[in-house]
């Protein structure tokens, strides 16, 4: 599973996470999130994200503000 977090201001609808989309299709599982505004609240829901991969391999992939809480979230 991939999850595309996209930065400040942007949506899930970004064009960079739907060329993601198109570029995984057949391939992987890409999710594009809408995040709340709330940091706190954003870290909940990727982390619920997460966890909801079962065990299953998670690559995280951010632009600007979602790379950071990519980093954030890496373990």
């Amino acid at each position: 599973m991939i999850i595309y977090i996209h930065g400040f201001s942007s949506s899930a609808n970004s064009t960079k996470g739907q060329i993601l989309k198109d570029y995984f299709a057949g391939k992987d599982n890409v999710l594009t999130p809408g995040l709340p505004e709330e940091p706190n609240k954003t870290i909940k829901h990727l982390e619920d994200l997460i966890k909801s991969a079962n065990g299953e391999k998670v690559m995280l992939i951010g632009s600007s503000l979602g790379g950071f809480y990519a980093l954030a979230l890496h373990s």
